[in-house]
């Protein structure tokens, strides 16, 4: 299923939960390759409470299952941008996410963007990306049209 329709003046999301652009650290593995050892590390395009989209030097296949690690920043460094692009691990907060890869995309300079569906997060870690989230929040109206 296709996350958006466009048509000729308008972009309308067919997303459960809009996202917002933002850069921030992510870890991500196949559910295959339990370890450590095994996680690339990345960047988000966008995120959102119910998935991601991640640019990547690796291709992901579509229906992969892997787990995500998002570093969020602690409350009182939210609104620094830069520290959000850069957080580093031991000051933010680690939410591990079981999830699925949607869709998945040639991007430029051989990278590869793909979008990832969340499916499974304990409700502590589901309530901090909320709680993060609700700072960034794209009011409703704007998460439907593209201006």
């Amino acid at each position: 299923m296709d996350d958006c329709i466009f048509t000729a003046d308008t972009f309308v999301e067919r997303r459960r939960h809009p996202r917002i652009p933002l850069k921030i650290i992510v870890n991500y593995r196949k559910v295959a390759e339990s370890g450590n050892s095994n996680y690339k590390k990345s960047q988000s395009l966008n995120l959102g409470i119910g998935g991601i989209v991640i640019r990547s030097d690796q291709e992901m296949p579509v229906g992969e299952l892997i787990v995500v690690e998002l570093f969020l920043p602690p409350e009182d460094k939210r609104q620094n941008l830069a520290f959000l692009a850069t957080c580093p691990e031991m000051e933010c907060r680690k939410v591990s996410i079981q999830s699925k890869i949607a869709w998945s995309s040639f991007f430029e300079d051989e990278k590869y963007i793909f979008g990832v569906e969340f499916l499974n997060m304990s409700n502590e870690d589901s309530e901090y990306l909320k709680s993060f989230m609700e700072e960034y929040k794209i009011p409703e109206s704007k998460a439907a049209v593209d201006e």
